[in-house]
């Protein structure tokens, strides 16, 4: 006779749990998602400015097409070469001191870019930028992982790599405007100007994130007692900042990680020729005043906001991962092999640019929910890192043979053509060889 009250009170307290927990994820997502935002903004303003610098600095360091392209891929490598390393340190040395190193250093370098002379001072400065910023994007993908649970990842993802077209939305107008509003200023031209101002932007940054950041929940004292404790046994059961190297290393050397890296190349190349080259697309449609460049690269980017948040809350909702993927990397595909028969029309160019961003940049918070899905948990740290650095290396594909085709054919066509059919590759291989078993269960609610 009181199996239906103790029913009714069970299911009372597991209501009062469910609130509490949300009560306390919503704390925590306000704490950290907007400064970590902030920081990514300013992180890819500095990757992405030199295509609005190249409208002015081209002339006067003598900077080719081609050798900008390279410039604009050497950022990859040194962040190829140093991103695993940095990320296994943020793991053992915690989030404060590692995100204040790698801001400072590579507000540093942006600074410094304001000074290059010629081409060889400018390839070497995007060398280091890459160097000094690897481990930003991963550590940040890994410090999430010690406070938001797995079914709301790709929601946080999404809010945290909406930065990505937020950059492109605020930086191009505000590059521009510096450019042309400082012109002169102090004897230096309005691109180093640009690059002083969002150098030194990095560099408070990184100062502040030793103060604001908490390397772990139970450092958090804006938690109380028992919510640092549940975040943390969360956390652990998450994680697996402490297995050994070898198991970690072991967790990751497999087909599956090399299959994601690839996913994710694709959808690095379109986004990366997309971001170095979308004020150049712009000036060929026609548009010659700086500002006005700046002013219309926003609007693929105000595109791509949307784009991110609708179709990753689309995703959680659904608990699917692949199809979500699969169709923006093959939208996007199709969008990057239409811009060469638009090129001379502004407009079309425009509407064209603004769905090749909106879905290609959306790919990327879809991806993100796969890996830290698949890898096990002590894998995590240099699994993160190990795809992450694979797959840039499309960042210095995709503005590399950008720049080699626009030399050599004086179009962008041919590269255009070869990053969409990429786009197709790895929208196939994620329905291919991703299973929604990996994903989450094996009748693919969670896929």
């Amino acid at each position: 006779m009181n199996i239906q009250p103790l029913d009714a009170a069970h299911e009372s307290l597991r209501a009062s749990v469910d609130t509490n927990d949300a009560a306390l994820r919503a704390k925590i997502a306000r704490r950290i998602l907007p400064f970590l935002f902030i920081c990514y903004v300013v992180s890819f303003i500095d990757r992405i400015n030199i295509g609005f610098a190249k409208l002015q600095m081209q002339q006067a360091i003598g900077l080719s097409e081609a050798a900008f392209g390279l410039a604009a891929g050497l950022f990859f490598v040194g962040y190829l070469v140093f991103e695993v390393p940095s990320n296994i340190m943020l793991a053992r040395s915690g989030a404060r001191l590692t995100m204040t190193r790698i801001m400072v250093l590579w507000g540093l370098v942006t600074i410094g870019t304001g000074f290059v002379r010629n081409e060889s001072d400018f390839i070497w400065a995007r060398f280091l930028l890459g160097v000094f910023e690897a481990g930003f994007y991963p550590g940040m993908i890994l410090y999430l992982t010690f406070w938001i649970p797995p079914h709301e990842r790709a929601k946080a993802l999404a809010s945290l790599i909406t930065a990505t077209a937020v950059a492109g939305l605020v930086g191009g107008p505000l590059s521009s405007l510096i450019m042309q509003r400082m012109e002169g200023l102090g004897a230096l031209h309005g691109w180093q100007w640009m690059f002083i101002v969002e150098g030194a932007a990095a560099v408070l940054l990184g100062l502040m994130a030793f103060w604001y950041l908490d390397d772990k929940p139970r450092d958090a004292q804006w938690l109380t007692e028992d919510e640092r404790r549940r975040t943390e046994r969360d956390a652990a059961e998450r994680t697996g900042v402490h297995a050994s190297r070898a198991s970690a290393w072991a967790g990751v050397l497999k087909p599956k990680v090399f299959l994601l890296s690839f996913c994710c190349f694709t959808i690095m190349c379109g986004a990366y020729a997309l971001s170095f080259w979308i004020p150049s697309i712009i000036r060929a449609a026609g548009v010659s005043d700086v500002l006005h460049v700046g002013l219309l690269s926003a609007i693929p980017y105000a595109v791509g906001v949307v784009c991110m948040i609708l179709i990753s809350r689309h995703s959680d909702r659904k608990l699917e991962r692949r199809w979500h993927f699969a169709m923006c990397a093959a939208v996007g595909g199709a969008a990057m092999m239409l811009l060469p028969s638009v090129q001379d029309n502004l407009n079309a160019s425009i509407v064209i640019l603004s769905i090749a961003v909106g879905t290609i940049f959306c790919g990327s918070p879809i991806f993100w929910t796969m890996p830290t899905s698949i890898l096990p948990k002590e894998s995590a740290p240099v699994g993160l890192a190990l795809i992450n650095s694979l797959a840039i290396t499309g960042g210095m594909v995709g503005p590399y043979i950008t720049g080699w085709s626009k030399t050599a054919t004086g179009s962008f066509g041919a590269a255009l053509y070869v990053i969409g059919g990429l786009l197709f590759c790895g929208a196939l291989a994620a329905l291919l060889f991703i299973t929604p078993a990996e994903l989450g269960t094996a009748k693919g609610e969670y896929a």
